[in-house]
């Protein structure tokens, strides 16, 4: 594949960006642009070139013209995407207040764009007892008539809104948050679902992308009014793939008990491994830990050792042959696991489809997968 960048994990995501030009994400050539200024490796060259983008656009909307409802739209969606581009390797540093302000930019032009669909977005707040479920209802149609509906759950690095462009062009239903008991965010999305006039409760259905296509499995195991999950792609242990990126070396110094010599291992490679860099950083954000160790223990919880047999609904189990973060052998135990119930699914470089998550290769990825889940639904259990 052409490559974006010199920098592997930068090409990853400038790749993540270009694949939502078809679902009014990004345009290509705006990000072709930004691609050949983007120093590899440099996080505040990404923010710069990335945050200057989201302002061009938005500089592009006249306020002098009564610009055409879809006109606006694309544009709106273009700049909350591209302000969520620019922060995305801020975390390392949480009291930046970039980190704040681009969320705050990027979810009210979303807002503003979700408005101007045919049928307008609508966000909910679902109360869960010691957390706040936050949810972003998208419809097909504002019409009662019982239809099926699929909870959409981004990874550890993703936004909510951001589902939208991978996966909800044919608009149903979609959440976020982070916790590793993902039954007690899924399970009250369910019991909201149920009773809506415009929801089908035998086919309410579950996709997980990422990190949660360790989530939505693990969710299934304890939630089982599910018609069908999909996992794009599926996760077995998540704490295998973080060692594995973490590295041998560091490693080795944890199970000798060295946890600062852990620390300055990591430090020191990170300066020159982005995808390191990255990882812990996002790691300590979203776990809102002081080190990577202590978050690093968080992430050993999440493993599905003795709940696969738990599950009860058919579940796709997608796996990436040139997967950067997730190796092929997690996917297979997630599919042997669950014996019958497993559909294996694994995407190949022959159909351009090999990159985590598929991104690139959406199109191709969603008729596969949303196509099974059509055949699952076809006759409910």
């Amino acid at each position: 594949m052409l490559q974006l960048n010199s920098d592997h994990h930068f090409h990853f995501e400038l790749l993540r960006v270009l694949a939502t030009t078809r679902t009014y994400g990004a345009d290509v050539a705006e990000v072709l642009n930004v691609c050949e200024r983007i120093k590899p490796g440099d996080f505040e060259s990404w923010y710069d070139e990335f945050h200057k983008l989201a302002l061009w656009v938005e500089s592009s909307i006249s306020e002098k013209r009564v610009h055409d409802k879809i006109t606006l739209r694309d544009a709106y969606f273009r700049i909350a995407r591209y302000h969520f581009s620019s922060s995305f390797f801020l975390t390392g540093d949480p009291s930046d207040v970039r980190n704040f302000d681009t969320w705050k930019l990027w979810t009210s032009y979303f807002d503003k764009a979700a408005s101007l669909l045919d049928t307008p977005a609508e966000r909910f707040t679902l109360d869960a007892g010691d957390f706040k479920i936050p949810l972003i209802l998208l419809r097909a149609t504002t019409g009662d008539s019982p239809r099926p509906v699929l909870i959409m759950s981004n990874g550890l690095d993703g936004s909510q809104e951001e589902m939208l462009h991978f996966h909800a062009s044919p608009p149903l239903s979609e959440k976020m948050g982070f916790i590793n008991e993902w039954e007690r965010v899924v399970s009250p999305i369910v019991d909201w679902l149920e009773p809506q006039s415009f929801v089908d409760p035998r086919k309410i259905g579950l996709l997980g992308v990422s990190l949660a296509g360790y989530l939505a499995v693990r969710a299934a195991a304890f939630e089982h009014r599910l018609a069908a999950v999909i996992l794009n792609d599926a996760i077995f242990d998540v704490s295998h793939g973080v060692e594995i990126i973490i590295g041998e070396k560091a490693m080795q110094y944890e199970a000798a008990g060295d946890i600062d010599a852990f620390h300055r291992q990591i430090e020191e490679e990170g300066r020159t491994n982005t995808k390191l860099r990255w990882l812990t950083n996002q790691l300590r954000w979203a776990y809102a830990t002081k080190t990577t160790h202590e978050a690093l223990q968080q992430v050993r919880r999440m493993t599905l050792v003795g709940l696969l047999d738990k599950v009860q609904s058919p579940v796709f189990v997608g796996d990436a042959e040139g997967d950067l973060f997730i190796k092929s052998e997690q996917p297979q135990l997630v599919a042997e696991g669950l014996g019958s119930l497993a559909t294996y699914k694994q995407f190949t470089k022959a159909e351009s489809a090999d990159a985590h998550c598929h991104l690139g290769a959406t199109v191709y990825a969603n008729q596969v997968m949303l196509g099974w889940f059509e055949d699952q639904i076809a006759t409910p259990n």
